[in-house]
């Protein structure tokens, strides 16, 4: 089936008294550039189609607007009429040679948010609640006036904030509350979007034809305008098929689409560690997109925010929502391996043990002693339990080798019970 879509007012002539096939046929003659040759009507790609078929397409599609007259809705930016017609066998692909790819010399695509968003399908998903809005709402102050998000550079371009399960003035608070710079290139709509399956993607390219730069479209939330799956599909192949055409307008566009979903609500055995996992649905918007945004974590406390696509590398952040927005704190492992390395220098044990090393450049003794040196140089209780104590010890010994250039040698002292030595690696170290 081939599908014809037109825009409003494309196919309707106001000065005509009513809707008419007459008016209709000429607006999908002009949309698809065919030619009457007296028996049928030909496409630019050789494919037939026969008039009786077009005049019985045509008399179904319009026959709700007939009836009912234009209305208001009708006449609105969005409002399309899509037909479905049947066309012949499907014309040969042109194909290429890697020489002609190496002449052609495509070049990548550009970033939207270096490192993070670039041109093409996309998903974000996170526990409900957790602040997806909000965040989404910054991504689009950020691109919209060309200002930095989570210290990343972006591009200014116009964004269209879909807010589906928002009204007017639940999202005037939110902006309000985010205290956004208010500028001509940020975009919404609450009412009035058609489904993937039935006008959307003609819906937005009918707002991209009406902004100069269109950048970025978010969809909040993307179950509001899925639509159904085809029958004799599986839920990944359905999800699959009803994605692909957005994908398609995204690329063509050179813009991204980013669409936020929910994590499913799981508990005990059947939860899942892996977050992917848990995306609501199947994993047909996973797989197609060309980026996924994951945010997940404890609710409350900081979140992991993820990020894995096809042309950047995967990475993973810390961020914490504080108030109304969200903060960047860093890199996930570079985090992690600041805050063990604070964490090490702050510990009683290691301050004690630099300390009596930085003074007498040697020191050697029992588990009691070097309990008591940690209680006199740090007004700190330890553990004086000796299996306890060795264990602690034991374990900041790599950093105390890495870090502090100190090594610890354990040694059996006989009777007087066994003894540690505590030196340096390199004495000039603390020369």
């Amino acid at each position: 089936m081939s599908e014809i879509t037109l825009s409003y007012p494309k196919w309707y002539d106001p000065s005509r008294q009513s809707i008419n096939d007459a008016g209709l046929a000429d607006a999908i003659i002009e949309e698809l550039e065919l030619q009457k040759d007296g028996r049928s009507i030909i496409g630019q790609s050789g494919a037939l189609v026969m008039p009786e078929t077009i005049k019985r397409k045509i008399s179904d599609a319009i026959s709700p607007y007939v009836k009912t007259g234009l209305s208001r809705y009708t006449k609105s930016i969005f409002e399309t009429l899509t037909i479905r017609l049947p066309v012949g066998n499907a014309p040969p692909f042109r194909t290429y040679t890697v020489f002609e790819l190496v002449q052609k010399n495509p070049q990548p695509l550009k970033p939207i948010i270096d490192n993070l968003l670039y041109p093409g399908l996309g998903g974000f998903a996170g526990a409900p609640k957790v602040g997806k809005s909000w965040f989404g709402l910054a991504v689009a102050e950020a691109i919209s006036n060309g200002t930095k998000f989570f210290g990343f550079d972006t591009v200014q371009g116009d964004v269209l904030y879909m807010a589906l399960e928002d009204s007017e003035s639940r999202l005037l608070g939110r902006i309000e509350a985010m205290g956004l710079k208010k500028n001509e290139h940020f975009h919404y709509v609450i009412n009035g979007a058609r489904t993937l399956d039935n006008g959307l993607i003609q819906q937005l390219e009918a707002w991209a034809d009406s902004v100069q730069m269109a950048k970025l479209i978010i969809i909040d939330t993307i179950a509001r305008v899925k639509g159904g799956r085809k029958r004799g599909l599986d839920s990944y192949e359905g999800d699959s098929a009803i994605y692909a055409p957005l994908q398609e307008f995204a690329m063509k566009r050179g813009l991204a689409v980013m669409c936020i979903t929910h994590y499913r609500k799981e508990s005990g055995r059947s939860a899942s560690s892996d977050p992917y996992e848990r995306i609501t649905g199947s994993n047909g918007l996973f797989s197609i997109a060309d980026i996924m945004w994951l945010v997940y974590g404890e609710r409350g406390k900081e979140q992991t925010f993820r990020v894995i696509g096809r042309e950047v590398d995967e990475q993973e952040y810390k961020i914490e929502r504080s108030g109304y927005r969200w903060q960047m704190l860093g890199e996930s492992e570079a985090l992690e391996k600041q805050r063990k390395y604070d964490a090490y220098r702050q510990d009683p044990l290691v301050r004690t043990i630099v300390k009596l090393i930085t003074d007498n450049g040697r020191w050697e003794g029992s588990l009691n002693q070097l309990s008591l040196a940690v209680s006199e140089t740090t007004g700190e209780y330890i553990d004086d339990d000796p299996r306890g104590f060795g264990l602690k010890l034991k374990e900041i010994q790599p950093m105390l080798l890495t870090s502090d250039h100190i090594s610890i040698t354990k040694k059996n002292g006989g009777r007087k019970g066994r003894s540690y030595c505590i030196e340096p690696v390199n004495r000039n170290s603390f020369a």
